[in-house]
């Protein structure tokens, strides 16, 4: 007995001496573990005029996403480790085991756009680890006001509107990766789709913290919509992009300086992505707008979570609206173009023509958001009013405005340049200020147009058109736009004529006889 109670002391002493040292062991095991994956896309290849999204513009300078960069080139090496979305109905978490957080102190090895680095896990809440570079120093103030923001607004929100993430790497966290990426400015911040097989991570630039608020919340879409869409286009996904920034932070400037952008120039597509300002703010209105009239985050949640893409997809959401919402959008693209476009023009509190989750003025400004601006108008009767040779992409509109009727009946007549145009007659009742919207109907390529009472029963009327290309949703050039024959080609762009007059009497029948 003595023996054996002396040599459990002794083996209790040499475990005690090897405990520490055996502690880093097990640690260092299990971060070896842990698979480190794999970025598809190079930032050394970052070009702003094809892959940059601008967060915002600090001290004069962009500060982009380059997300878009690591999405071509993840589609351009085949989609290797897809994930496909939830199956069977499911929405969040891809296996029912009980989840294994990160903890702080944690260090591991990561896969960057550069290469690998090490990072340690400075701070976790519930669903959040951010890790830090090794080498670089980030305050425990910024880290925590980092995880305060996004437990009670980044999260919640994002995950309301684009639905929960599916936890490929059992933890239930989402891993905010903070290093160097390219010093200030230029590539503020990133989510890679190669990586998402492994974990769910963005990445933010240490040296673009001051805005690391915004930059998380812009990623966290571009995670969460891929897993459930990672074919969508990018009017859609970049809209959705915009929304997330507006929904956790308001109207900044950047946000509303993208939406004003097509507003000033709404006659380029919305359903067409050539990297433009306008696209993001075209791509962010109309989301605004399927939240606004079809159920808000669940909405959203809805749409991201149907595969079908484009205009496919947001025709399946108007067809079944979340019960309660406002509905009435209508049920073809077509119709929910022409109700969008008269949403942005009026923006007034008749369904379904205005947005009722921002206000919308008539001028553009740096703090405000505007309505679409008309491309001419009229209040001078004195002639025919006309306006030629006005171009237009396909998806883009153009709308004219008429005022200063004497009550005589307005006659408008619009002439395209390619069959497949589609319109809208809009015009205020003045006795009870209802809008009505009425379509052009356009046979060879000509439509007309007519209201009567034209100043004392109604007044400002305007005309909408806009072309219905055979091409539609589209991302640059790329195989997805569905060109004809199969081959890239330009983008369709029309051109329309537009003329309108009063009709000052009624028409007279002459009758010429001729005397024998």
């Amino acid at each position: 007995m003595q023996i054996r109670t002396s040599l459990f002391l002794t083996i209790l002493m040499i475990a005690a001496t090897l405990g520490p040292a055996m502690a880093p062991t097990a640690a260092a095991e299990a971060e070896n573990n842990y698979e480190v994956g794999e970025i598809i896309g190079d930032i050394a290849d970052f070009d702003p005029a094809i892959h940059g999204k601008t967060y915002m513009m600090v001290d004069g300078e962009p500060l982009y996403s380059a997300t878009r960069l690591h999405k071509m080139a993840w589609a351009d090496a085949g989609y290797p480790d897809l994930v496909l979305p939830f199956a069977n109905g499911k929405s969040g978490k891809s296996t029912s085991k009980a989840c294994v957080p990160l903890t702080q102190g944690t260090v591991m090895t990561i896969p960057t756009s550069g290469g690998q680095i090490s990072a340690t896990v400075e701070k976790t809440t519930s669903t959040a680890a951010f890790l830090v570079e090794a080498g670089q120093a980030v305050s425990s103030s910024v880290l925590n006001n980092y995880a305060s923001t996004w437990s009670t607004t980044i999260y919640p929100t994002l995950t309301q509107y684009f639905g929960s993430e599916p936890d490929v790497d059992n933890n239930c966290q989402i891993m905010v990766i903070i290093y160097n990426i390219d010093g200030p400015w230029n590539i503020g911040g990133y989510f890679s789709p190669s990586l998402a097989s492994q974990r769910e991570a963005v990445y933010v630039d240490v040296n673009d913290l001051s805005w690391g608020d915004t930059i998380i919340a812009h990623e966290l879409q571009h995670l969460l919509h891929n897993s459930r869409d990672p074919f969508e286009y990018l009017w859609i996904d970049e809209g959705n992009a915009d929304m997330a920034a507006f929904l956790c932070f308001g109207a900044t400037s950047t946000i509303i300086g993208h939406a004003n952008e097509w507003a000033q120039n709404s006659y380029t597509s919305v359903r067409w992505w050539n990297q433009s300002t306008g696209d993001y703010g075209a791509g962010f209105l109309f989301m605004l707008y399927l939240a606004s009239k079809l159920g808000g985050g669940a909405a959203i949640q809805s749409l991201v979570a149907d595969t079908a893409t484009g205009g496919s997809g947001i025709v399946n959401l108007a067809n079944n609206p979340i019960p309660g919402s406002p509905g009435n959008i209508g049920n073809t693209i077509s119709a929910i173009f022409a109700n969008f476009t008269v949403a942005t023009l009026l923006d007034d509190s008749q369904n379904p023509f205005g947005l009722d989750n921002i206000d919308m003025y008539q001028n553009c400004g740096g703090s405000q958001f505007c309505r679409l601006q008309i491309t001419d108008s009229n209040s001078n009767w004195g002639s025919v009013w006309s306006s030629q040779g006005d171009p237009l992409e396909g998806w883009g509109v153009r709308a004219y405005k008429f005022t200063g009727g004497t009550g005589s009946p307005l006659n408008i007549m619009v002439q395209a340049s390619e069959i497949g145009f589609a319109g809208r007659l809009v015009y205020r009742e003045i006795a009870t200020g209802t809008w009505t919207s009425v379509p052009l109907e356009f046979n060879a390529g000509m439509a007309t147009g007519l209201v009567s009472g034209f100043g004392n029963v109604s007044d400002d009327v305007y005309v909408l058109t806009w072309y219905e290309s055979l091409v539609y949703d589209c991302d640059y050039a790329m195989a997805n736009c569905g060109w004809p024959g199969g081959g890239s080609t330009q983008y369709p762009i029309a051109t329309d004529d537009g003329d309108a007059a009063l009709i000052s009497q009624p028409a007279t029948i002459r009758e010429d006889f001729l005397r024998l």
